[in-house]
């Protein structure tokens, strides 16, 4: 009792310690064997013990947290990353994830992967998309598996008229009469779908091996392959630089045919 106050052999209680941070950075959990190591070396009461109830304690709870967990070890291949990463990203569980080589294509000059990502809502989306309006590729965006991050780019829409926010039911909670009160005409509201947001339409998620403009067009053109509708949409590419997050190009490519100026 009177050692594990006064804290005898700082030193080698300090060390203990270390040793165990250690593990808990490197997700290293302690078993049991190593509790009765650390209660024969310094006792029940030490710091050192103290620092291994601690991490029985919330090691487990941590370990089953996500919902969505990553495998300990992560493969090597970027394309199995990438599918990877687009199937944690995407909450419609319909969603196929699918690759191609941009060397299918022509006139590709990146030689690269593409990883796309789309369900069949998403497709049923795009084909009623009005041709007169632009959809927009906007990233890099980046994601985190583990200790490796990939960019990923988004295929947004601009949201529907009918998706505007209402009045919210909550702030008319009280502002309402007993007697005197007048009934509104209402109507029923179309519900969205889960990739209808306030903010835009998320179309298709994508990430390719080198993040440039050219594979980029390439993932466009393999979209096209089920989404006949794509073709003749104006495509509008909103690419940020990874660093400071300014726009790097804003341009506008329609299909057919293709036209190259900048956006205002």
């Amino acid at each position: 009792m009177w050692q594990a106050e006064m804290w005898h052999y700082p030193k080698q209680s300090i060390c203990c310690i270390e040793v165990l941070d250690e593990m808990n950075v490197n997700g290293v959990m302690p078993d049991e064997e190593i509790g009765a190591i650390v209660v024969a070396a310094f006792g029940a009461r030490s710091r050192p013990m103290r620092k291994y109830r601690r991490m029985m304690y919330w090691l487990p709870k941590f370990r089953n947290l996500n919902p969505y967990p990553v495998p300990e070890k992560l493969p090597m291949d970027l394309r199995e990353l990438a599918i990877l990463a687009l199937k944690r990203m995407a909450p419609d569980l319909e969603n196929e994830v699918t690759v191609c080589e941009a060397e299918e294509f022509d006139t590709a000059d990146d030689k690269t992967f593409v990883a796309s990502a789309q369900s069949p809502q998403q497709q049923v989306l795009l084909a009623e998309h009005s041709e007169k309006e632009p959809i927009f590729v906007e990233g890099g965006f980046t994601t985190w598996l583990g200790d490796k991050s990939l960019t990923y780019f988004v295929l947004r829409a601009d949201p529907k008229p009918d998706m505007k926010k209402g009045k919210d039911e909550e702030e008319e909670l009280f502002n309402w009469d007993l007697f005197y009160g007048k009934e509104e005409p209402k109507q029923v509201a179309r519900v969205p779908t889960i990739h209808e947001q306030e903010d835009g339409i998320v179309l298709a998620m994508g990430i390719t091996g080198t993040s440039s403009k050219d594979s980029l067009a390439s993932w466009i053109k393999f979209l096209q392959r089920t989404n006949h509708t794509l073709a003749n949409i104006p495509v509008v590419f909103r690419l940020k630089t990874m660093q400071g997050g300014l726009p790097a190009m804003q341009e506008e490519t329609a299909t057919p045919p293709v036209v190259h100026k900048p956006e205002l």
